[in-house]
């Protein structure tokens, strides 16, 4: 199991990363919940925000984990 934390906000990101389920969470309450779906054309994914939170902020994390994911199972 992997564990990010990111600099620019107090969000950490805990989770499945090979099952592409996990969550972006501030303290210790959830933001963001993220699972990809399979059986898609392309890659697509369920992302229930929390209101109130940065929409945009929250998409560039996802695909910036997204990024990571696909580097390191391609550099495998």
């Amino acid at each position: 199991m992997q564990k990010y934390t990111l600099e620019v906000t107090d969000w950490t990101v805990d989770g499945d990363f090979w099952e592409y389920r996990y969550e972006i969470a501030s303290a210790s309450e959830s933001v963001v919940s993220i699972t990809k779906a399979f059986f898609s054309w392309g890659d697509s994914y369920r992302i229930d925000i929390a209101g109130g939170e940065n929409e945009v902020l929250v998409l560039a994390t996802v695909l910036a984990i997204d990024c990571v994911i696909e580097d390191s199972s391609s550099n495998h």
